[in-house]
Formats: structure tokens, sequence, C-alpha cells
């Protein structure tokens, strides 16, 4: 794995933290399996038609390990987490050292 900042990363881990699934079966259709972010980042090669068969056992997965997956049953649930982490990522909220205010 990466070492950041002294701490080895964890590549799954990382990839289903920085990602998220949401919606079922109708937003597989209209995306193209797209919103199985999760498991398209942890098998980018396996074909979005089994990421719906996958995704309850890679769920377990997480869970047994303590990884957190996040999942979202509608569109706009995900929408609006995204939107939320946009702005703590632009005012530097969950940053321990923020140049935002001076504190460098």
């Amino acid at each position: 794995g990466c070492v950041t900042g002294g701490e080895q990363v964890c590549w799954f881990k990382s990839q289903v933290e920085t990602s998220s699934t949401y919606g079922g079966f109708i937003s597989g259709c209209v995306t193209g399996g797209l919103n199985f972010q999760v498991e398209h980042h942890l098998f980018p090669r396996m074909s979005s038609a089994w990421y719906p068969y996958i995704a309850p056992k890679v769920r377990e997965i997480c869970k047994k390990h303590g990884v957190r997956y996040a999942y979202y049953p509608w569109i706009w649930q995900n929408w609006f987490s995204m939107v939320k982490y946009v702005n703590a990522a632009g005012t530097g909220i969950n940053w321990k050292e923020n140049p935002l205010k001076g504190n460098m």
C-alpha cells in the first residue's frame, strides 16, 4: 500500500470510502451500471451487469472489516452528500491546518 504521513493506506478501504453507490435496478439501467461506483472502483474490468449481484457481498465484507460503505437509495441523497463534501473541502472545515484561516 501507499504511505501517507507515515501511515500505510489500505487500497481496498480507500477505494470504498472515496466512492458511493446509489439507487438500484432503474438507476443501473439509466446509467449503464455506473451508479455502483464502489463496485466499479474495486472491480473496474468486471462487467457492470454483475455489480448488483456482488454489491451485497461487498457490503458484508466492508461491515466485517469496519470499512464505511456509502449507499444512497436515491440519487438526490448522493447529490446532497457530494455538495456537503465539496463545501467541507472548499472551506477547509476538516483540515488539521487551515491555510484559509492563516494557520500554516
